[in-house]
């Protein structure tokens, strides 16, 4: 081995040395699985709730793309003046525009269980919607993006 092959494997053993720590610390905090975005953990309740809805999602990508969605809605749902049908009406166009026909039928029960969500807060007969009512809409559906990011199953 010649002297300046030995004088460059030396150096960069040294520098190895020297940055291992810095190394290591991108390695493994890319090897780390954590949330594509953070949201506020939900009560309990609504966890419950949303946990079997999440559950039938089950492509991480998938879950990860749903759960952004939510969580944008969830932000905006508040700030609506809207009544029942309009913020279902929006909530459905967003997904279209969004997903487009890639997640149609994909999740079995999936369409039916957002339904069931909006029912619960705001009925089936169309009014405006209350302020109280947008609140409980953006809890639930925040719930469900905290459940999609974070509770892999």
């Amino acid at each position: 081995m010649s002297d300046r092959l030995r004088i460059v494997v030396g150096l960069l053993v040294v520098a190895l040395g020297f940055f291992w720590n810095d190394i290591a610390n991108i390695f493994s905090s890319t090897l780390e699985e954590k949330p594509i975005i953070a949201i506020e953990k939900p009560t309990d309740e609504i966890l419950e709730k949303v946990s079997s809805l999440s559950s039938k999602v089950t492509d991480k990508s998938d879950k990860d793309k749903l759960g952004i969605f939510n969580h944008v809605f969830s932000g905006r749902v508040k700030d609506w003046n809207a009544d029942a049908q309009q913020i279902n009406d929006l909530y459905v166009a967003a997904a279209k525009k969004v997903f487009g026909s890639s997640l149609r039928g994909k999740y079995d029960g999936y369409g039916e269980g957002i339904q069931s969500l909006m029912s619960e807060t705001l009925g089936t007969e169309n009014h405006a919607a209350t302020e109280d009512e947008k609140i409980e809409i953006a809890e639930n559906f925040s719930g469900l993006a905290y459940s999609l990011v974070n509770c892999h199953q």
